[in-house]
């Protein structure tokens, strides 16, 4: 998904995907470590570093809040 994210979409992306792997993690279904799978990817599209961080910080925590649910 990241990976195939187009020039002006990869920011949204990105929060969706680390949102998601919050949720995951906070039901236990995932490791945090996925986090830095995504930053990698991320920056391979172009993103830059400082602006990955802040996404990802915001949009885990913010994922970590809302559990996924089966």
């Amino acid at each position: 998904l990241m990976a195939m994210a187009k020039n002006g979409e990869r920011n949204n992306t990105l929060n969706r995907a680390a949102f998601r792997i919050g949720q995951l993690a906070a039901a236990g279904e995932v490791k945090e470590a996925a986090l830095y799978e995504l930053a990698r990817v991320a920056e391979w599209t172009g993103l830059d570093r400082d602006e990955i961080a802040v996404t990802i910080k915001s949009a885990y925590e913010s994922g970590l809040r809302k559990p996924w649910v089966r």
